[in-house]
């Protein structure tokens, strides 16, 4: 695997990136049209990701911390049921 440890942040810096500079949560339901992946998804592509769901995290101060994100095989969104869950 090509290695692949930040995405910058800013508004297009695929889903961890982007999440960190919208301050909110980014949910990618096909990389493949997504521009937020145009210059990230030949990186996730050969292992099959097709959807990707990233949520940033903060210090109590405001401070980016880093994200939670997660990569799926199949295009989707996350239900309705799901985005209450989180």
């Amino acid at each position: 695997m090509t290695h692949w440890d930040r995405t910058p942040v800013g508004p297009d810096g695929a889903c961890c990136g982007t999440a960190v500079y919208r301050r909110e949560p980014v949910y990618v339901t096909d990389i493949r049209s997504d521009p937020l992946w145009d210059s990230y998804r030949h990186l996730v592509e050969p292992y099959g990701v097709r959807a990707v769901w990233a949520r940033p995290l903060f210090s109590s101060e405001g401070k980016a911390l880093g994200t939670f994100a997660i990569l799926y095989r199949d295009v989707g969104s996350p239900s309705a049921h799901r985005l209450a869950v989180d």
